[in-house]
């Protein structure tokens, strides 16, 4: 009787075994594949990259041919918002990015500028959105 249940347990050994090696085979395969597919990702959101790059350069250069109609000088919001958050990489070179107003809103803007000049040299925090003036934020 003991001999039968250490039999049966050697056998129950010996295929749990060899189920934790297919198991560990099945977990190379798919370790495997999981990292071929993270460089491929990398590969494509390099790709992504430099087609958006070009693709602003594109329409960059179409716009200076461009005879027709006159469009604003960033056409869309998303285009403007992405424009913007890549601003930082123009840091420390000749170039910069400023939003263009109305003239009525720079007009505003220029009879607020003294006063956001004083207020700064007083020790205050003071700045502009588009033409309103905070300072120490509070609206002026």
């Amino acid at each position: 009787k003991l001999c039968e249940e250490v039999a049966g347990l050697r056998g129950s050994l010996e295929f749990s075994q060899s189920e934790n090696l297919t198991l560990l085979g099945e977990n190379k395969a798919l370790t495997a594949k999981v990292k071929t597919l993270d460089s491929n990702m990398d590969c494509l959101l390099s790709e992504n990259r430099v087609m958006r790059e070009s693709l602003l350069d594109i329409q960059t250069r179409s716009m200076h041919f461009d005879l027709g109609a006159t469009r604003p000088k960033v056409p869309d919001l998303s285009l403007q918002n992405l424009i913007k958050s890549r601003g930082r990489e123009l840091k420390g070179s000749k170039f910069g990015l400023n939003d263009q107003f109305p003239r009525e809103i720079n007009e505003r803007r220029k009879k607020l500028y003294p006063v956001q000049r004083q207020q700064r040299e007083r020790g205050k925090r003071a700045f502009l959105i588009v033409d309103i003036l905070f300072i120490d934020g509070q609206l002026f």
